[in-house]
């Protein structure tokens, strides 16, 4: 725990100095230390997962931590920018505006807040890492910003139903691709292949669980927008074949901005399918999936104390 700390304190301690010496007013980096505090954010001291002790621990994998430590560091911290830049605009695409990000900055600086975060972490990315692997992560985030495009359409309606394969094609677009981003930042070339089936395994958990998560939030329009979430196509298939259709039928018929009142109706019936089950299974499925992938590799390893670092990060404390 003591070396986990340590690894978060560097990170920090770079993203205050950071944000401090940015030519960026000072309502702005206001605004960007009250973000990275938020759940979930570095900051945050109940933060179990953060994207930048993520890449911290995959880059030790590949680098060594004595030698090029900085920029390490340097590119964790470049992560966490880049993915709260995305955040925003998820949460601005999802109009979330009850949501914790922009509780705490107003829709229109949200706008250029994210565009602030994205340039400054790939400004920082640029200064740390060769051409190739620069360009390895723009390609995600433009797969990421395609796959949001695609989001905002990617719903429930009476003439279709997106099917589970669907699903898995959209968020592999919209949200894994940032998974991705932080192996092909630091992986070498040749071991690609390999390490995008870890990436992808981690990242479908994730998302799964986030899905099934939001799918019971007041701040998340997941449920009212009909976004077509595993949890949710799993329970309309359930629905179709016992209650004819009748979750389908309350989802194309009211309007549940204005019906909220049917919202703790319509989440009680979803859990008594067994689609909030399905999902959480399947996202541990994936995690179970990625963790066996990574002893695999780490018993040909000569740098097992990394892996058992991250093995743990992910979620496996009995390794």
């Amino acid at each position: 725990m003591g070396l986990i700390m340590q690894n978060r304190d560097k990170i920090k301690n770079f993203l205050n100095e950071y944000i401090s010496e940015c030519e960026i007013n000072s309502d702005t980096k206001d605004f960007i230390s009250s973000l990275l505090h938020l759940k979930g954010k570095i900051f945050n001291v109940e933060s179990g997962f953060t994207w930048a002790e993520f890449n911290y621990h995959i880059a030790s994998l590949f680098e060594s931590t004595d030698k090029r430590d900085s920029s390490i560091v340097a590119c964790s911290a470049a992560i966490e920018l880049l993915v709260l830049a995305t955040d925003i605009l998820d949460d601005l695409a999802d109009q979330d505006l009850n949501g914790e990000l922009l509780t705490w900055v107003p829709a229109p600086q949200a706008v250029s807040l994210s565009s602030v975060l994205l340039m400054e972490g790939l400004h920082i990315v640029s200064q740390y890492k060769n051409p190739q692997l620069f360009l390895n992560v723009v390609e995600q985030l433009r797969e990421a910003a395609q796959g949001q495009i695609r989001d905002l359409s990617f719903c429930i309606s009476r003439k279709h139903v997106p099917t589970e394969k669907e699903y898995f094609a959209q968020i592999s677009r919209k949200s894994v691709s940032l998974t991705r981003l932080v192996f092909h930042l630091n992986v070498p070339h040749e071991e690609l292949a390999f390490w995008t089936k870890i990436a992808d395994c981690i990242g479908f958990s994730g998302q799964i669980s986030n899905d099934a998560r939001d799918l019971f939030d007041d701040t998340k329009n997941d449920l009212v927008d009909k976004k077509a979430t595993l949890p949710l196509i799993k329970a309309i298939e359930a629905s179709q074949t016992k209650d004819d259709g009748w979750l389908l039928m309350m989802l194309t018929t009211k309007n549940l901005r204005e019906s909220r009142d049917l919202l703790p109706i319509i989440r009680s019936y979803i859990k008594k399918t067994g689609a909030i089950k399905y999902c959480d299974i399947l996202s541990e499925f994936y995690l179970n999936k990625a963790l066996l992938l990574l002893k695999k590799k780490q018993e040909t390893s000569t740098n097992k104390m990394h892996y058992i670092d991250l093995i743990k990060f992910l979620g496996d404390d009995d390794h």
